[in-house]
């Protein structure tokens, strides 16, 4: 038998997960048709009551772009489907994995129930007109069917204009050696961007979705 990869992992854990969730609604549709009999003589503390129940009321989920389709069906199937059942941030500009999930189709519905948070507080507003340069002519989803971009995004906060600086590979951003021999980082009077064939520039924006089985009030 060969070594379980993670993505083996989180398939099993999610059919684990589905297989216990159906236990839970065939116990909850048989008791409806008998009015709740065969419960009478379960403690509500047992064992049996314990694992017939789902395992959270409430889920808070982040960095919700890097999750995989079988991540998504296990978080479903761990709470029961209500009001403020799962509460979902992620930023589809920041995904470092090629995993893009369409989150009405593992039964996560977040359509009318999602708000943009645009406000930057990690970087300068000059900043973050230079790195959405670097992204603008890219397609990003929005988590489910639809398409996101970064229109309104902002930040009160003020810097230098950092000077944008093109590299055909990364050593630009290595260490300067020192005289020394040690390495130390070479300090440039104004702030420098640096990108390379293959570097993606994260974005300071984060979409928040409200709970999935309810809009925001």
């Amino acid at each position: 038998m060969g070594r379980e990869t993670w993505a083996q992992a989180a398939e099993r854990a999610a059919r684990y997960e589905l297989a216990r969730a159906r236990k839970i609604q065939l116990r909850a549709e048989r008791k409806e048709e008998i009015g709740g009999g065969d419960l009478i003589t379960l403690d509500d503390n047992s064992s049996a009551m314990r694992y017939l129940r789902h395992r959270y009321q409430h889920i808070v989920v982040d960095e919700a772009q890097d999750l995989s389709s079988a991540h998504w069906k296990m978080l479903r199937a761990m709470v029961a489907p209500g009001a403020d059942d799962l509460f979902i941030a992620g930023d589809t500009h920041q995904r470092i994995y090629d995993r893009q999930v369409t989150l009405s189709t593992v039964g996560v519905n977040i359509r009318g129930r999602a708000s943009k948070l645009t406000l930057s507080y990690r970087t300068t507003q000059e900043i973050l007109d230079q790195a959405a340069r670097v992204v603008e002519r890219e397609t990003y989803d929005d988590l489910d069917d639809g398409t996101d971009n970064l229109d309104g995004y902002h930040s009160l906060l003020r810097g230098p204009t950092p000077d944008f600086v093109a590299c055909a590979d990364r050593s630009r951003n290595s260490p300067m050696p020192s005289s020394s021999g040690a390495r130390r980082s070479p300090a440039p009077p104004k702030t420098a961007l640096y990108a390379t064939p293959a570097a993606r520039w994260p974005s300071a924006s984060q979409t928040a979705t409200w709970p999935a089985a309810s809009p925001p009030t």
